[in-house]
C-alpha cells in the first residue's frame, strides 16, 4: 500500500511521513480531524505503512490490472 492508497482509504485524516535521525526509524503520523494523533514506526516507509494497516484491519488494496508492454519497434539500424 502506497501513502496514496492511505489517502484515498482515509479521506477525514492527515498524513505526516518523516525520520528525524540518521538511520533511525520513520515514522508515520496520522492527524484526526479533532486534533489527536497516532504514530506508527518502521524502518522504511512501507514498513510503517505496513503496520499502520494491520493495525486499522484494512483488507488488501485492489491492485490495477498489468498493462502489457508495446512491441518494440523495428530495429531500423539492423
Amino acid at each position: 500500500m502506497t501513502l496514496d492508497d492511505l489517502r484515498d482509504r482515509l479521506p477525514l485524516f492527515g498524513l505526516a511521513v518523516y525520520a528525524y535521525e540518521p538511520h533511525g526509524d520513520v515514522v508515520l503520523e496520522l492527524l484526526f480531524a479533532n486534533g489527536a494523533t497516532t504514530t506508527y514506526k518502521g524502518r522504511t516507509v512501507d514498513a510503517a505503512i505496513a503496520e499502520a494497516v494491520a493495525e486499522l484491519g484494512f483488507g488488501p488494496v485492489p491492485q490495477p490490472e498489468p498493462v502489457a508492454a508495446p512491441d518494440e519497434p523495428e530495429d531500423i539500424f539492423g
